[in-house]
């Protein structure tokens, strides 16, 4: 497939993001400014003053009859294409996200290419699995099932992709408040829509504030906690294991100090994913990052594990992990300068940490060899023994034949 051939289905799929498409233009129609800043149409009639071309509207036609059999055929990417270039036959100029031009044919024709929209989403939805669609589920649920069937639908998403359909949901509700405010004919089928999107912002906007909180307070729970027996138990095997290491080999290590940073691992671990979360929900607007309260609160994480840190009553294997987790609040939060500092602290006991770790090593190398040595001692012993067992059998046996050949 060629460039001009791969631009052309990257433009024809387009129309399943948006229920008003059209080719990008000079004349925005909802403002009536060109965008080189030249006075454009002041509103609908100016805009769709004038007749256009009879091949120019023949090419519509053709082209949205292509699309109405392509979806009743069941292949929606010819139908992208097809509604791609009838709007580019009836394109008079404006914004890339209208249905404007279309309006130009009067009402009948723009209801049907609602209709055919519409039919064109039913169609992506039931065919598509992944995020393209996305966008037609939520006008599709809105034409059928009105807000209520948006908020379920829209609920029932990932942070991430509640948020791109929330954006649909207000873009579409602002186009047609321009559209009507331009003096363009609102379809009852469109107003029904934006009415049931209008009625489904707020109940979405409170779903996503109780996820906000209920992270923040999963966090405050998680971080606070008591660990559980069963991370008790892992944490209690990790420190027999070195305090075995420290018998056989007699490495130095603080077995209670290791597990309780394993424990306190476990629920920053927690905390860290609770924090993400708050930020995916939290859909206020905050110039600043750092004021945001998942920002806040990973600031308090912070402070608390740079103190444990800076304890140098702990290991320095200890330090160096909580040194890591307040590093990774305080850039969480954007508090560049705390960052900048833990960062800094940690640094500095790297070198002791370093050779703390290799001299562990050397000891370990030793133990190994010094075990290695028994080893082969114990194995000699038990191959002299074995070999003075057989002589001694061996003795006996001629001693016995001896005796025998004497009649004794």
């Amino acid at each position: 497939m060629g460039r001009a051939s791969n631009l052309r289905a990257l433009a024809a799929s387009a129309v399943a993001l948006s229920l008003f498409i059209g080719a990008k233009a000079d004349i925005d129609p909802v403002t009536g400014r060109a965008i080189g800043g030249d006075v454009g149409p002041r509103n609908f009639a100016e805009y769709c003053a004038g007749e256009l071309s009879a091949d120019r509207k023949e090419k519509f036609y053709a082209e949205r009859d292509k699309a109405e059999r392509a979806i009743a055929a069941g292949n929606p990417g010819d139908a992208e294409a097809a509604m791609y270039e009838a709007l580019g036959a009836v394109y008079r100029g404006g914004s890339e996200e209208s249905d404007v031009p279309v309006k130009c044919l009067g009402q009948p024709t723009a209801r049907r290419w609602l209709a055919m929209r519409l039919d064109l989403y039913r169609l992506q939805t039931q065919q598509a699995s992944n995020e393209r669609a996305r966008a037609p589920q939520l006008f599709t649920a809105a034409d059928r099932g009105g807000s209520a069937a948006v908020v379920s639908l829209v609920s029932d998403q990932r942070a991430g992709d509640f948020r791109s359909s929330l954006r649909a949901l207000e873009g579409f509700i602002e186009r047609v408040t321009n559209e009507r405010e331009y003096g363009a004919f609102i379809l009852a089928e469109e107003d029904a829509i934006a009415t049931a999107f209008r009625d489904a912002n707020g109940p979405l906007l409170q779903f996503a504030n109780q996820q906000h909180r209920d992270a923040l307070n999963a966090e405050d729970q998680a971080f606070h906690r008591a660990p559980t027996e069963q991370e008790f138990a892992a944490a209690g095997s990790v420190g027999s294991a070195e305090m075995l290491a420290k018998a056989v080999a007699g490495v130095e290590l603080d077995t209670a100090m290791e597990r309780e940073a394993i424990l306190t691992g476990i629920r920053v671990g927690e905390s860290q994913q609770f924090l993400g979360d708050a930020r995916d929900w939290n859909l206020d607007q905050y110039s600043d990052v750092s004021a945001l309260p998942s920002s806040q609160r990973a600031r308090q994480r912070g402070d608390t594990m740079l103190a444990k840190a800076n304890d140098t009553t702990q290991g320095l294997e200890v330090r160096d992990n909580y040194y890591e987790d307040a590093e990774w609040y305080y850039e969480f939060g954007e508090f560049d300068d705390l960052a900048r500092t833990a960062k800094l602290q940690r640094a500095a006991i790297q070198p002791a940490l370093q050779a703390e770790r290799e001299r562990r090593e050397e000891q370990m190398e030793q133990a190994a060899a010094d075990m290695e040595k028994k080893a082969e001692a114990v194995q000699q012993a038990v191959d002299d023994m074995q070999k003075t067992e057989a002589e001694k059998k061996s003795f006996n046996e001629e001693a016995d034949a001896l005796e025998a050949e004497l009649g004794f």
